[in-house]
C-alpha cells in the first residue's frame, strides 16, 4: 500500500496512556494501514504505553488542558469569556448545565487554539476524529464551524451519548451534531437513540461497530466451574450483584466447586472485596480480585485460564469490549439488556438478563450456561456471534473505509459550494 494522502488525528481521553483507552490499540493498528495518524490525548495521568510503529503522537493539547485544569477559576473565567463567542445569551449562566457549559467552552475554545497554531496548515488533508462525543467532539466542531473544509467526526459510546446514563450534563448537543460530518455510534441503539434524540440529523448518524482480534479459543473447566468478570469496580457496573448472583449459584449447586475472579478497580473496591467475605460461607466457593491489569495481561488470563462464562450486571453501556473479548475466546456470557449489549447477547450466546435484574436473575443466568456447559454448542455460538459482529479486522477496515467515504464526500461539496 502506497504512502496514505489522508491524515487522522484522533483525539483520546488518555491513550497512549494507561489506564484508559487500551480497547482503542486494535482500532489504531488497523487504521495506520489507510491514514497517517496522529494521537492527540487530553489527559496524560499514567504509565505512557508505546504507540505501533509510524504512528505519531502529541502532547502539546495535553499540556494547554493541564494548565486550565490546575487553575479552576482561570477555567471558568476562560469559560465564561467564550460563552458570548460561542452564541450564549447573558441568561445562560443561570442554566443548570452552567458549569459544564464553562468546561466545554474552555476546552473547546483550547483546542481551537491549538489547531490554530499546530495543525492548520494541513487540514486540506485532515480528518480530525474524537474517540468520544463530549469535550473533544465540541473542540472539533469548533473548529469546523471556523475551518469548513475540514472533515470532523466522532464515535458515540454511552456516557458520551446517552444524556440520562452521563454523570455530568452534555451540553451543546444540537451544536455539535449540526457542525460534525459524522457521527459513529457503537451499537444500533445508540444509533436508534441519537434519531430518536435528534431525528434532523439523521443523515449524519452511523453504525460503526468496535472490535477485538482473534487470539484463539479459550477453554472449558475440567473440574468445577468457573466464572469471570471484568470490569472497573464502580456504581455503575454493580458488582455486588455479581458477588450475590454467584453466592446463590454456589449455594444451590453444592458440592460442585464454584470459582470467580474478578479483573479491574476502582473507586468501590475496597468496598466489593470487603462485601465478596462473605463468601467464604460458601465451602464449594473460591474467589479472587486480581486488580487492575494490562490490558496484554487481560487477554493472556483469556488465553490461560479456563473460562465457563463471562458476567457483566452493568446498569449501564454501550457495548462492551469486555463481552466482545470474551466471546472471541468461544466463552458464553451472561449480561445484562442495556446499551447494544443484546446485539451480542441471547440464549444462543449465554443470557441476557433484565437492566433490573436481582442476585437471583444473576444465579439463574449462570445456571442456564452452567447447565449447557458439557454441550460445545453454546461456545460454538459465541465465538461465531463474535465473527460477525466483532472482528476486529473487519469492523474497522469498514471504518476506515467510511472515515475516507466521509472525507471525499466533504471535498465534493466543497467544490460544488
Amino acid at each position: 500500500m502506497s504512502e496514505p494522502r489522508m491524515i487522522l488525528t484522533i483525539f483520546t481521553n488518555h491513550y497512549p496512556f494507561f489506564p484508559g483507552e487500551e480497547f482503542l490499540e486494535s482500532e489504531v493498528e488497523t487504521l495506520r494501514k489507510y491514514f497517517r495518524l496522529c494521537i492527540v490525548p487530553m489527559s496524560g495521568r499514567g504509565k505512557l504505553q508505546s504507540v505501533p510503529k509510524g504512528v505519531e503522537t502529541d502532547y502539546s493539547l495535553l499540556g494547554s488542558i493541564e494548565k486550565l485544569s490546575k487553575k479552576r477559576m482561570r477555567r471558568a473565567v476562560f469559560g465564561l469569556s467564550n460563552l458570548r463567542f460561542l452564541g450564549e445569551s447573558r441568561t445562560a449562566i443561570f442554566s443548570k448545565r452552567i458549569y459544564q457549559m464553562l468546561n466545554y467552552s474552555a476546552l473547546g475554545t483550547t483546542i481551537l487554539n491549538w489547531f490554530e497554531k499546530r495543525r492548520n496548515l494541513e487540514r486540506d488533508n485532515m480528518i480530525l476524529y474524537s474517540y468520544w462525543l463530549t469535550f473533544a467532539a465540541f473542540g472539533i466542531s469548533l473548529v469546523k464551524e471556523r475551518f469548513p473544509n475540514i472533515t470532523a467526526v466522532s464515535r458515540a459510546h454511552r456516557h458520551d451519548l446517552y444524556e440520562y446514563a452521563s454523570p455530568k450534563p452534555l451540553p451543546y448537543r444540537k451544536r455539535v451534531l449540526e457542525m460534525l460530518d459524522r457521527v459513529f455510534c457503537i451499537s444500533e441503539d445508540g444509533r436508534n437513540y441519537l434519531l430518536h434524540t435528534y431525528p434532523s440529523f439523521a443523515q449524519k448518524i452511523t453504525v460503526s461497530r468496535l472490535g477485538t482480534e482473534d487470539f484463539g479459543l479459550s477453554r472449558s473447566s475440567e473440574n468445577g466451574f468457573r466464572i469471570l468478570s471484568c470490569s472497573s469496580i464502580t456504581e455503575v457496573k454493580r458488582i455486588e450483584l455479581i458477588i450475590a448472583g454467584v453466592k446463590r449459584f454456589a449455594q444451590s449447586f453444592e458440592p460442585e466447586k464454584v470459582f470467580w475472579t474478578h479483573i479491574g478497580s476502582g473507586p468501590l473496591a475496597d468496598q466489593m472485596i470487603n462485601k465478596a467475605r462473605e463468601l467464604v460461607k460458601c465451602e464449594n466457593l473460591k474467589y479472587s480480585f486480581t486488580g487492575q491489569l494490562t490490558h496484554v495481561e487481560v487477554l493472556d488470563y483469556f488465553r490461560n485460564n479456563p473460562v465457563d462464562v463471562f458476567v457483566n450486571t452493568s446498569s449501564s453501556e454501550g457495548l462492551p469490549v469486555s463481552i466482545m473479548e470474551a466471546m472471541s475466546f468461544g466463552i458464553p456470557v451472561v449480561a445484562t439488556d442495556v446499551g447494544g449489549t443484546s446485539e451480542l447477547v441471547s440464549d444462543d450466546t449465554g443470557a441476557l438478563l433484565a437492566s433490573n435484574c436481582t442476585p437471583q436473575d444473576v444465579c439463574e443466568g449462570i445456571k442456564s450456561v452452567f447447565l449447557k456447559a458439557k454441550d460445545p454448542t453454546v461456545r460454538d455460538q459465541a465465538r461465531q456471534k463474535w465473527e460477525t459482529h466483532a472482528k476486529a479486522d473487519i469492523n474497522f477496515k469498514k471504518f476506515a473505509e467510511l472515515l475516507i467515504e466521509t472525507f471525499e464526500q466533504n471535498k465534493t461539496k466543497e467544490k460544488k459550494q
